[in-house]
């Protein structure tokens, strides 16, 4: 306690550069003792980045996805930044340089920085790394910043692996923009459904087109959105053709190897030993070969003891 309030980074040390032998510290026992005792409060951000940056003898065995140290951190920046913004500072001059990895929980922040106005770039970024894009695209919209939200949705309504290959923020911002009391707003919704026609699910959009509008307005986005969807569909059609004719070459070597036979009779002797196999058991391998059970699969499966061949 008292080596925090003296000398809170060398103190740091202490929880930093525990000898692997030992029981480690438990995270957040830690950060509260910190919080506590240390004369700077700086000191938890230099504990919690030992985690996540893996450095200074202090380890974890989570992975980046699963580290809670990544959100503790993110949190300590961000109270460290709502500081600077109740004292009067720029947020974005206050702290340079300080942004926590993309590993954090987006939503444990979201509360902290909605009710702060004066962090909407922060807000960007949160909901974006977290998937909140219609919060994101309300605060823009908000302000009448369709570009903005535009360049938002291309930046990070990017389809993830394993997902659904079409932009689900740019969909997003055309039912927005169609919802909007604005009437410009549905204009500049036909101009993005032109310029990102092929990032759209083209049955979603057209289900968000309102019935009375025009069918000129929505021409450059249907003659780019129809050669599109035929395109898929023929790749698909195409894949799953292959898949058949695959599927049909598998059941015919099935069907082959069902209908292989050996004929054993007085004279057959195994390829091992060279004693006949009588009435003992015996093996067929793949290839032919034919075996005692004993000199063959007793000893391995895999490998034709004969000729030496491995199956797998």
């Amino acid at each position: 306690k008292w080596v925090l309030e003296a000398d809170p980074h060398e103190a740091l040390r202490v929880f930093t550069h525990r000898p692997r032998h030992l029981k480690p510290f438990v995270a957040a026992d830690v950060v509260a003792h910190l919080k506590e005792h240390a004369s700077d409060p700086a000191v938890v951000q230099k504990y919690l980045e030992s985690f996540v940056d893996g450095g200074d003898g202090a380890t974890s065995t989570a992975t980046d996805a699963e580290n809670p140290h990544h959100t503790r951190l993110a949190l300590e920046y961000l109270d460290e930044v709502l500081k600077a913004v109740q004292s009067g500072l720029d947020p974005s001059k206050s702290h340079p340089g300080k942004e926590p990895s993309s590993a954090y929980d987006a939503g444990a922040l979201m509360a902290k920085v909605k009710s702060t106005p004066a962090l909407r770039e922060e807000l960007l970024v949160i909901c974006g790394r977290g998937g909140f894009h219609e919060q994101a695209l309300l605060a823009l919209l908000a302000s009448k910043n369709v570009l903005a939200a535009e360049a938002y949705c291309v930046k990070y309504g990017i389809p993830r692996k394993g997902g659904s290959n079409y932009n689900g923020a740019l969909l997003k911002l055309v039912e927005l923009l169609f919802k909007h009391k604005d009437g410009d707003m549905a204009e500049y919704a036909h101009l993005l459904m032109a310029r990102h026609a092929k990032a759209l699910n083209g049955t979603a959009v057209l289900n968000l087109i309102p019935a009375s509008t025009p069918l000129v307005k929505v021409m450059d986005f249907l003659s780019q959105l129809l050669p599109h969807s035929a395109h898929e569909v023929r790749e698909k059609t195409l894949a799953r053709n292959l898949s058949n004719i695959y599927n049909l070459q598998v059941q015919c070597e099935r069907v082959d190897k069902y209908s292989e036979s050996v004929e054993i009779d007085t004279k057959t002797t195994c390829g091992v030993c060279r004693k006949r196999i009588d009435t003992n058991i015996f093996a067929v391998y793949p290839n032919g070969s034919v075996v005692h059970f004993a000199c063959g699969p007793n000893v391995n499966m895999h490998v034709d003891p004969i000729s030496g061949e491995i199956f797998g």
